[in-house]
């Protein structure tokens, strides 16, 4: 019976000596008290040790604002789809291989530094890390499922993007150090692209991203910017605060809904006809000393102006949603518009105009022949309408007509003198603008 027991005993032992490590293998340390705290109340473990189960069942962390700085122990997290560390103490970040259930990662508002992005985050949408302080930041081209990058505020002067990036829906690199900024071919879901605030010097866009709704420049030092005719669902271009002194625009921006460009250096503007969804065009405080507005802004509501040094305005005709007019700061003598303006939309403004000694000029939308009193041996009569290069012709029957020459009409309004209308019995006239 002894030799029994003391064989019974070291069985004993020995399962137990096999047992122990086994339970402490399952164990996972959270060294970080932030972090470690945000864990337990999401999984409603209060205490006792986390095990490895425990991180697996663990599928959505909100850890903000817990003054987390080591990530320790979240790499058993193999389960986890959206994790938010917002406003935390993280300096630097490399994230583990396994994560690949994540989808949102969100570390804005850290003193964050340092950021490595593993490649198997293949199913990551959403990456969100304004107000920190990365440098440098490389996405791999795994992360074909990218639809959102918020980068915000942070000190990038490089970023790599790949061109895998196909699903990319909205970018923000907004108010960093970027004086050098590439972006490969590939980006064709891409709809919105923030790079204002920054130190762009040039920008070319991709003639293959042809989803772009809205492109914000501004607050960069770009001096030329060609903006592909591809582009054609463009609708925001904010280029304000920039260094441009000429602009042409494609003409297929049809889409276009707004254009700001005011705070540059401009002294030559072109824009294309068939702007018709131009809704607000922004030209404050640059150096135009004239402005051809074309034909076709049938929705411009507001046009800004301010401080430039026009000395003559010329509103187009078909200019009939306008109510915001803004010319203060500029030598202004002469405006001329519609008289159905002039009567709806901006009356309220004339008369301040006129008191600052504007000459105001209006037309008929319509062309005008306007017979006046006759001076001796010739024939004279106005033509009035939309300012423009007119052709005059004249007949003796109605039924053959022949130019006497052509006339510009600057102001709405011009005199024409036939001195040859004496030659015939009777003459029969007509203008037509061209």
């Amino acid at each position: 019976m002894k030799n029994l027991s003391l064989i019974t005993f070291g069985l004993t032992v020995l399962f137990l000596a096999n047992f122990a490590p086994s339970a402490r293998a399952q164990e996972v340390p959270i060294p970080d008290p932030g972090l470690n705290a945000a864990i337990r109340e999401t999984l409603q473990k209060p205490d006792g040790p986390l095990s490895a189960q425990d991180l697996l069942s663990l599928t959505n962390l909100a850890a903000q604002s817990r003054n987390i700085s080591n990530l320790q122990g979240l790499e058993a997290a193999h389960n986890l789809t959206e994790l938010n560390l917002r406003s935390n103490q993280l300096t630097s970040v490399a994230f583990p291989s396994g994560l690949t259930n994540l989808t949102f990662l969100r570390l804005s508002v850290n003193p964050l530094s340092h950021l490595t992005l593993s490649a198997d985050l293949t199913n990551l949408v959403d990456l969100e890390i304004f107000s920190a302080q990365l440098t440098n930041l490389t996405v791999p081209a795994t992360l074909k499922n990218l639809f959102g990058i918020d980068l915000e505020g942070n000190r990038l002067t490089g970023l790599t993007l790949p061109a895998t990036l196909g699903r990319l829906d909205f970018l923000n690199l907004g108010g960093n150090q970027l004086s050098q900024f590439t972006l490969p071919a590939g980006l064709t879901g891409l709809t919105e692209l923030d790079l204002d605030r920054n130190q762009l010097s040039n920008l070319a866009l991709p003639a293959d991203m042809t989803n772009l709704f809205g492109l914000r420049l501004s607050f960069n030092q770009l001096t030329n910017l060609s903006v592909p005719a591809n582009l054609r669902t463009l609708a925001g271009l904010e280029l304000d605060f920039n260094r441009f002194t000429s602009f042409n625009l494609a003409s297929n921006l049809t889409r276009l809904a707004s254009l700001d460009l005011s705070f540059n250096q401009l002294t030559n503007l072109t824009l294309p006809p068939g702007l018709t969804n131009l809704n607000f065009l922004g030209l404050d405080q640059n150096q135009l000393a004239n402005l051809s507005l074309p034909g076709g802004l049938t929705n411009l509501a507001s046009l800004h102006l301010d401080g430039n040094g026009l000395t003559s305005l010329t509103l187009p005709p078909d200019l009939t949603h306008l109510t915001a007019l803004f010319l203060g700061g500029n030598p202004l003598a002469t405006l001329v518009l519609s008289e159905p303006m002039a009567a709806t939309s901006l009356a309220g403004a004339l008369p301040a105009l006129r008191e600052q000694g504007v000459s105001v000029f209006t037309f008929p939308l319509e062309v005008r022949l306007i017979r006046l009193q006759q001076p001796i041996g010739v024939f004279q009569f106005a033509i009035s309408g939309p300012p423009g290069v007119y052709s005059v012709l004249a007949s003796p029957d109605l039924a053959e007509w022949s130019e006497l020459r052509t006339v510009t009409n600057a102001l709405g309004k011009i005199v024409f003198t036939d001195e040859t209308a004496h030659l015939s019995p009777q003459k029969f006239y007509r203008a037509r603008s061209l």
